[in-house]
C-alpha cells in the first residue's frame, strides 16, 4: 500500500510540475500579440508558480527517495544496471529542472524590479526555463513508467 501511495505521490508532484510550467508557456502563445498583457499576466503569475513549483519539488524529491528505499528494500537493492542507469538520467533531469526553476526564480527577482524592456527579457527567460521544464518532465515520465515496469 505504501508503495502505491507513494508513487502517486511522486506522479502527481510531478505532474504539477510539470503542468504549471506547461500551462504558463501556453499562456506565453496566448499573449504573443500583446507584450504589455503578456508581461503583466507574467507578472501575477510567475511568482506564485515558482513557490508552487519549489513545494512540488521538495515533494517529488522525498517520495522519489522512498519510493527508491521501499523498491530497494523489496528487491534486496539487487537492482539491474539498466534499472540504476535509468535512475541516473532521472535524477539528472530532476537536477536540470531544478536548474530551469533556479532560473525562473531569478528571473522573477529581475521581472519585478526592473523597467518595461527588462521585464520583457526577464518574462522570457521564465517561459524558456518552464518550456525547458515541460521536456524534462515529460521525458523524467515517460522513464518512471519504464522504471514502474522493471
Amino acid at each position: 500500500m505504501l508503495a502505491t501511495v507513494m508513487l502517486w505521490i511522486h506522479a502527481l508532484a510531478g505532474a504539477i510540475w510539470t503542468g504549471t510550467c506547461a500551462c504558463f508557456v501556453i499562456a506565453g502563445a496566448a499573449y504573443a500579440s500583446s507584450p504589455e498583457q503578456w508581461r503583466d499576466f507574467a507578472m501575477r503569475t510567475a511568482p506564485r508558480l515558482d513557490r508552487l513549483n519549489l513545494a512540488a519539488a521538495a515533494v517529488l524529491t522525498l517520495s522519489g527517495i522512498v519510493n527508491f528505499l521501499v523498491a530497494g528494500t523489496m528487491r534486496r537493492f539487487a537492482f539491474s544496471e539498466t534499472f540504476m542507469v535509468v535512475l541516473a538520467i532521472k535524477i539528472a533531469l530532476l537536477v536540470a529542472m531544478a536548474a530551469a526553476l533556479a532560473v525562473s526564480w531569478r528571473a522573477e527577482s529581475a521581472m519585478l524590479a526592473a523597467g518595461a524592456s527588462e521585464a520583457a527579457a526577464a518574462t522570457n527567460r521564465i517561459a524558456r526555463a518552464y518550456g525547458f521544464t515541460v521536456v524534462a518532465g515529460a521525458l523524467a515520465l515517460g522513464f518512471g513508467l519504464w522504471l514502474m515496469g522493471s
